[in-house]
Formats: structure tokens, sequence, C-alpha cells
């Protein structure tokens, strides 16, 4: 489900987001890992960086990725894409919820 939703908003991540506002958060938080962050630096350019993130993340937990969407959520230049992203993971969240009732 928050894969899913994460892929929908893939390519505007991909083009807008800056991986290096984000990742210390993230790490922080234990989203994402020592490992994953030399992978995600050793990258070249922003774009390169952005698709390492989101795929260190296509593998990760749904509350994981509902944290990242939060970190996104408040960072500058990407907040209504972290938003909109949040309220597809709330919205899936709140149907598959109503289904097993």
């Amino acid at each position: 489900m928050a894969r899913a939703a994460l892929r929908g908003h893939w390519k505007e991540l991909k083009d807008r987001l800056d991986p290096e506002l984000v990742i210390d958060e993230l790490f922080q938080n234990e989203v994402i890992h020592f490992s994953d962050l030399e992978d995600i630096r050793c990258e070249k350019t922003r774009h390169k960086k952005a698709h390492e993130l989101l795929q260190k993340m296509m593998i990760r937990s749904d509350d994981e990725i509902k944290q990242f969407a939060e970190v996104l959520s408040r960072t500058e230049g990407i907040k209504d894409v972290g938003l909109r992203l949040l309220q597809d993971l709330t919205s899936a969240t709140a149907r598959d919820a109503y289904l097993e009732n």
C-alpha cells in the first residue's frame, strides 16, 4: 500500500527532491541506515541521489515510508509532494481498515 503511494509520486519526487535536505533526519529516525547514507551520498548528481533514496525507500516498511512522507512534508521545496503522499497513505490506511471490518 505505501509502496504504491510512493510509486505514484515517484517522478515528481525524483525531479524535485534534494536528498541532502532530508537524509540526516531520516538517518536520525532510523528510516535509513549508515550504508544507505554512503550509497546515496556517493552519487554524483541530485537526480541520481534522489533516485537512489527513492529506491531505498521502496524496500522499507509502511511505517518507514510514512515517516519519509512526514519528513518531506516539513522540507522546504518539497512540502506539497510530502503532504500529498501523506494524504495518499492516510486514505489507503483508512480504506484498508474499512475493508477489514
